[in-house]
């Protein structure tokens, strides 16, 4: 893109300072709350990994965030095998 004059006459990239449509500046907004997918992600990889060096899923796992909380995952789903295979391989 190329360069546009701002209200103070200084240059800046086309598109530059624009808000995505719907978001109106001094809006507050709710917070969304949650884990993300990464998070979610991490505590089945570690359950899978500690069910194939043991043989056995755990009830549940706890995992390190970057903000240093710890959060308890359940491990909903139990089974050792491909997905649809209906078990041990």
């Amino acid at each position: 893109m190329g360069e546009r004059p701002n209200s103070n006459g200084d240059r800046q990239a086309a598109g530059a300072g624009r808000r995505a449509p719907g978001k109106k500046r001094g809006v507050a907004r709710t917070l969304r709350t949650g884990f993300t997918t990464g998070a979610c992600a991490t505590a089945a990889v570690t359950a899978a990994i500690e069910a194939l060096i043991t043989g056995r899923f755990p009830d549940s796992v706890r995992i390190l965030l970057p903000r240093g909380e710890t959060p308890l995952f359940d491990i909903k789903d139990k089974a050792l095998g491909a997905p649809g295979s209906g078990g041990d391989w």
